[in-house]
């Protein structure tokens, strides 16, 4: 078959002579090229920026670039990427030259090398691509219906408009593809790469409804839909789902949970409180009902959340009131803005922990699952109950007792880690976390209502033998072994995403840091002046010294600024019972609680700021752990910020600087932040310091550092 056409025909001497030179000239030609194919190499470190040195209350100058170059080299600097030629079917190897037209059998098609080629509008349909390299290559418009494209590298490649329909793409490689316009309805995409795939959206709207006041004891539906369109009235407040991609697919599936648990206190719920919506492209999808009894009298509000596989898309509040009796019973609708589609990136395994005190004293800890295609669970294995007489501030509590029951931190580490695995996950989850999860995912991400429990330390164990997990890792060329924490095995962070969070307060996939402004008092600590020269060096003219490091200062910046990342450095209090006025302290006996800080005024929210507080807690005899509540709520519910970082007990401060610098470094690199904070975990490890287990991050963990241009911060 061929995949370019001569645009003009030789004699048949002239044929005969050029046939011979060109086959020697060929197959010379892929003799060098099969042994000097290059392969993949990691980009080059962002070029250091001089430093910037600021003066008290001086603005920062201003630069041309406002962000430094994250990505690759300039081109003239490396070689273009090319993977090493795949066996084709006869068991040799294949390379072909993309600037030469080629005449091609079907069967040789697999393991070729058609990196960079034109094939635009080529008739594929049914050939056997897998395995072949075409990266970069141009096949917009083609006809790919049930071609074999197992574990191909079509990563950015143009596939604009092409048809897929009953392809087979398990495995491939689809990372930054042009899917603009393709069809590919019928397709197995099981196990496919899609990360940063172009795939334009189309508004959908959600359609959830409930009586705005019904009567004690009766059973009214909750109905739940996703639409193309909708005609808003004085009593719905709807907002846009950016749904499908513009291309043509099967239905996509979102899932719907409603936050009703058994044994509830407000309504009695027929039936599970998780179901699933397929969401066509050309119409209204079929609703799906949630049948409550009322319980109780009074105000109520009903929450149903909305996940697309791993991702979540958003929340609905809808309230209502119970009556004895009412004569008009009016329904209200809500929505949340969201954006759907088959291949949005998405966690391998969210784990949704909702709790509810459904009597004095007794609470019911749910743990919904949702699964990215990486990682499929049966619907029978998706829910799970843990009823329970502790709330989350005992079972805090009794970490810390554990904390301190241990001789060595590493001790008392375990001991916190496997109480909370034993106590809190239900015995069903453990099973299925051990025999089908633990060697399936490399991202978890836990969103809770609460900041209280430290879900990152949990310590799993065998349920059979109830041996605890083992990390085996390399420290400095040295082969180490510790506990295996979650935290330390994944990629792992967590979003807070309580009653009084924002509906669509979800964790965004992208991270900026235009502009990073520094909260560093001076101290007499020479770790924390080495933290702070080597943020700025790797940041160069990108980072802004908030001077003086007074209250007024800090919150006028936190109000009128417009930084993209704060990273604070100072020693700090915390206050368990009000964690509101835990402290953070600054110059001159000045300090700040989050009490100070008006989440309204927040204009730095606007930018979606990564916040990364690196206190150290003092004036303790030991290590205690704290609710960094007060902190998470300001930051991630009021100013929207992508992410939050913060120390659950007091740092050793050298470790503590390392940390950051390792972070930071790790993320200039084009690591995901959950990759950024498990490997500046392992960075810090040493025996008998547990900095490296104390930071918690609130974010997305596949979320990237991305490059925009912006203005200087005010």
């Amino acid at each position: 078959m061929a995949l370019t056409e001569q645009d003009n025909t030789p004699n048949e001497t002239e044929k005969e002579n050029s046939t011979k030179s060109t086959d020697a000239a060929s197959s010379e030609k892929d003799r060098v090229k099969s042994e000097n194919m290059v392969e993949d190499r990691t980009p080059d470190q962002p070029e250091e920026l001089p430093e910037t040195n600021n003066e008290t209350d001086q603005e920062p100058p201003s630069v041309e670039g406002l962000v430094p170059d994250f990505g690759l080299p300039p081109m003239d600097d490396w070689e273009k990427t090319r993977e090493p030629p795949q066996p084709n079917s006869k068991g040799t190897l294949s390379y072909i030259d993309p600037l030469e037209p080629q005449q091609l059998e079907p069967e040789n098609l697999s393991g070729q090398d058609l990196h960079d080629r034109d094939l635009s509008d080529q008739q594929l349909q049914g050939q056997d691509l897998s395995r072949a390299n075409l990266q970069e290559a141009n096949l917009k418009g083609a006809d790919l219906r049930n071609a074999n494209l197992i574990e191909t590298n079509l990563s950015k490649a143009n596939l604009e408009g092409a048809d897929l329909r009953r392809a087979n793409l398990r495995g491939a490689n689809l990372k930054e593809t042009d899917l603009t316009g393709a069809d590919l309805r019928g397709s197995d995409l099981r196990d496919t790469n899609l990360q940063g795939a172009k795939l334009p959206g189309i508004p959908r709207y959600s359609d959830v409804s409930f009586r705005s006041q019904t009567v004690l004891g009766r059973t009214e539906p909750l109905r739940v839909a996703i639409t193309r369109n909708y005609e808003p009235t004085n009593e719905q407040v709807l907002t846009p789902i950016l749904g499908p991609p513009a291309c043509k697919m099967d239905p996509i599936p979102v899932d719907v949970l409603v936050k009703v648990f058994d044994d509830d206190p407000d309504f009695y719920l027929e039936g599970s409180n998780l179901q699933t919506i397929e969401t066509p492209l050309d119409e209204d999808s079929v609703p799906v009902l949630f049948k409550l009894t009322s319980k109780q009298l009074g105000p109520k509000i009903l929450q149903v959340e909305f996940y697309q596989y791993g991702r979540l898309l958003g929340r609905v509040d809808l309230k209502t009131t119970v009556y004895e009796t009412v004569q008009e019973m009016p329904l209200v609708s809500n929505q949340t803005e969201c954006e759907i589609g088959h291949w949005l990136p998405s966690p391998d395994l969210t784990i949704r922990i909702n709790y509810q005190e459904v009597a004095s004293g007794k609470y019911n800890y749910q743990f919904t699952l949702f699964n990215s295609l990486t990682c499929k669970l049966d619907s029978n294995s998706r829910q799970y109950t843990q009823k329970t007489d502790n709330s989350p501030k005992v079972f805090l509590q009794s970490a810390y007792d554990q904390l301190n029951s241990h001789e060595t931190p590493s001790q008392r580490l375990e001991g916190i880690g496997a109480w909370l695995y034993d106590n809190l996950f239900p015995a069903k989850l453990k099973d299925l976390y051990w025999h089908e999860l633990r060697n399936k995912v490399e991202n978890i991400l836990f969103i809770s209502d609460e900041a209280l429990i430290p879900w990152e330390l949990l310590l799993p164990a065998n349920p059979q033998n109830k041996q605890r997990e083992i990390y085996d890792f390399l420290d400095k060329g040295k082969d180490r072994e510790t506990a295996g924490f979650l935290c330390v095995k994944y990629r792992l962070t967590r979003w807070l995403f309580g009653d009084d969070s924002p509906e669509d307060n979800t964790p965004p996939d992208t991270i900026y840091l235009d502009w990073l402004g520094l909260i560093m008092p001076v101290s007499h600590l020479e770790s924390v002046e080495v933290e702070k020269a080597e943020i700025k060096q790797l940041f160069g003219n990108k980072t802004w010294e908030v001077k003086p490091v007074s209250r007024e200062k800090v919150c006028r910046v936190l109000e009128k600024g417009r930084f993209s990342g704060l990273h604070f450095a100072c020693h700090g209090e915390y206050d368990d019972n009000s964690p509101e006025w835990s402290t953070l302290f600054l110059e001159d006996g000045d300090t700040l609680c989050p009490g100070d800080l008006n989440g309204e005024r927040l204009a730095f929210g606007e930018a979606h700021p990564l916040v990364f507080l690196n206190a150290c807690e003092t004036g303790q005899g030991g290590y205690t752990l704290t609710d960094l509540g007060g902190w998470v709520k300001k930051f991630i519910n009021e100013a929207r910020s992508s992410g939050f970082i913060g120390s659950i007990w007091q740092a050793e401060d050298e470790s503590a600087a390392k940390f950051a610098v390792a972070f930071y470094k790790h993320l200039l690199e084009g690591m995901s932040i959950g990759e950024a904070v498990r490997l500046a975990r392992l960075s810090i490890w040493r025996e008998n310091d547990p900095t490296w287990l104390s930071y918690t991050v609130y974010a997305n963990p596949l979320a990237k550092l991305d490059k925009r241009q912006t203005t200087q911060p005010q």
